[in-house]
Order: structure tokens, then sequence, then C-alpha cells
């Protein structure tokens, strides 16, 4: 799994390209480690071009995102590609991420978010 970090509108932006496995957890901490700015202030993770996600993949979200709200900080992810989505519904996870999902119409059908639905999150 590849990551890139990059100042959007003075915000912290980092991308996750690829498989989010396993194989990838690691490099993801090393990078939130070596990069001083992404514990300053908000992250927000662009989730777009995930191609893969495993539960080691959402441990280390969900971690982050603890890590984060004990600073005082917040996690934001976006751009949610299907297969992030597609663990969210599978964990029921939507309500603890907190981030507003963009799905297209047809796609309802496909997630039916049975656990964390609130109006404005879908």
């Amino acid at each position: 799994m590849a990551s890139k970090f990059t100042k959007v509108d003075n915000k912290n932006v980092l991308s996750l390209l690829g498989e989010f496995t396993i194989y990838g957890v690691s490099e993801f901490k090393q990078k939130i480690d070596s990069t001083p700015d992404l514990v300053k202030s908000d992250l927000y993770i662009d989730l777009s071009k995930v191609t893969r996600i495993d539960t080691s993949g959402i441990q280390a979200l969900i971690s982050i995102k603890k890590f984060y709200t004990n600073k005082g900080l917040n996690i934001h992810l976006m751009n949610h590609s299907e297969a992030m989505i597609a663990m969210i519904e599978l964990y029921g996870l939507m309500a603890f991420f907190g981030d507003q999902l963009k799905l297209k119409k047809e796609d309802l059908d496909k997630f039916p978010f049975k656990y964390g639905r609130k109006k404005g999150y879908y």
C-alpha cells in the first residue's frame, strides 16, 4: 500500500493507494509517525484509491481515530471507495467514524447499512 501526504486548502490530507491490508498497516503507521504535521491538526484520509481493505486496515483506522480523539483532534474519512464502504457496512462502523458517505442511487441496495444509520449520513 502506498500513501501520499498533501496539503489541500490548509488541510492535511493523507491519500491511501491500493490495498490497505495487514501488509500495509505498518507503512501507514510509519507515515503517520514520520510526518509531524499529521498530528498537529485534523487529518483528512482520502480513501478513493483503496482497492481492498481487511480487518487490519479497519483496526488501524479505528486506532488512529482514537489517537487523534485523545489529542482533541479529528479524523475525517473522505471519498470512500466501494471496498471501504463494504467494510464500514460489514462492521457497522458508520456512526463510529461519523463521516458522510456519498453513494450513487443504484448502490443504495448494495449497502443496506443496518447499523448506525442516521439522517444525513447516507
